[in-house]
């Protein structure tokens, strides 16, 4: 493997699942004394990253950005391929490895097309933004120079394997990691934290909901799950975090719903695993998730899984670590699945169960899977 690695990845941010797991992969790489630069187009928040941002022409849409960006990385690609390892993150076209950390999105596009009304799957079909996302997509599955395509669940596998014509034999499933190892103090100290540390009520079963992105993280099928369930009497309370453009709508949802007492928005968080500590039960209720982050981090935190099956990470789930909901728009059962989520309260010893069921998914054993791929690369 040579000694230059290039990590793409068009924004790098602290918040995202994307963006923890990226950082770890650079760290593993550069523990092997490789030299790690970062392909952007817009500066990182970590200013003692080695940046190469590339040049970006005025813009004024999103797709715009998008393109420029991948045509900046195979105009890289194609100049130092034969120098540098090139790993993509992100929607690039132009890569040795790929990690395909954001699924399919020609799946993702079918799914929306089929639950939507005739003016929504116009207005899909000829959006430039999906056509530029298809365009990248297909040409990176697809690549001759692509040797590697990493996907983080099974299900997203097939999805590429449905989509587009990818050897299967260029795919493998790593699941995503967590800190396991890491989290051990903070794990032991959460039974001596009290819910009230954070402004929630001690006695009452706490749920939480991790997430960037409502609308495709399925927030408003779970709150309208949670008035069914209230209107049977059972107490229970929600904390939200992650970033949403339209939190006025969902404040106003929870009014209309009558939640508003059960229901504490937290917004954006660097510090989740103070939640994850004092939380009984993690909702992830996602339309579409590759493998969302939450499920394997809530788990290392002992912390009671309820997933949809449209979750990449629900694949990990077994009955001693949680439920899976087949349907989150049949208000009833998804009501259901949370009535029978809400009898696990976290206590030590099944928190301790569940933590060390995922003992091998420590980012460390993950990540040598990565670089024994890696290593496998011929330029």
């Amino acid at each position: 493997m040579p000694k230059k690695v290039y990590f793409l990845k068009r924004v790098l941010s602290s918040l995202g699942g994307l963006e923890k797991y990226t950082s770890h992969l650079a760290d593993a790489f550069k523990k092997q004394g490789k030299e790690v630069h970062f392909i952007c187009q817009q500066q990182t928040e970590d200013q003692s990253l080695p940046t190469l941002t590339l040049p970006t022409p005025l813009c004024l849409f999103n797709y715009q950005r998008i393109k420029s960006f991948d045509q900046g990385c195979h105009y890289l690609f194609r100049k130092e391929k034969k120098n540098a390892l090139f790993f993509g993150t992100d929607r690039s076209s132009s890569q040795h490895i790929y990690r395909a950390g954001n699924g399919v999105h020609a799946y993702y596009l079918d799914k929306r097309m089929q639950e939507s009304n005739k003016f929504k799957r116009f207005s899909l079909k000829y959006n430039p933004l999906h056509q530029t996302l298809l365009d990248i997509e297909k040409r990176a599955f697809e690549s001759p120079s692509l040797q590697f395509l990493i996907t983080n669940s099974q299900m997203v596998k097939k999805q590429i394997l449905k989509h587009y014509n990818t050897e299967e034999e260029r795919i493998k499933v790593i699941h995503n990691g967590v800190e396991w190892y890491k989290w051990q103090n903070p794990f032991n100290e959460s039974f001596d934290i009290c819910k009230s540390s954070l402004g929630f009520h001690p006695d009452l079963p706490l749920l939480l909901f991790v997430g960037n992105g409502w609308e495709r993280k399925g927030l408003k099928e779970l709150l309208e799950a949670l008035a069914v369930v209230k209107s049977k009497g059972i107490g229970f309370q929600l904390a939200v975090l992650g970033k949403e453009k339209n939190i006025k709508y969902y404040k106003e949802l929870t009014n209309n719903l009558k939640l508003s007492s059960n229901i504490k928005f937290v917004g954006p968080c660097k510090q989740v695993i103070s939640y994850y500590q004092i939380a009984d039960v993690a909702i992830i209720p996602s339309h579409y998730d590759p493998f969302a982050n939450v499920t394997i981090e809530a788990l290392a935190m002992g912390l009671y899984v309820i997933s949809s099956k449209n979750n990449g990470g629900s694949e990990v789930l077994t009955p001693q670590r949680g439920l899976i909901i087949d349907n989150i728009r049949d208000k009833e059962g998804f009501a259901f699945t949370l009535e029978e989520g809400l009898k696990k309260m976290k206590d030590k010893e099944n928190a301790s169960k569940i933590r060390n069921s995922v003992k091998d998914f420590d980012f460390s054993l993950k990540l040598e899977e990565i670089l024994q791929l890696s290593a496998k690369v011929t330029l």
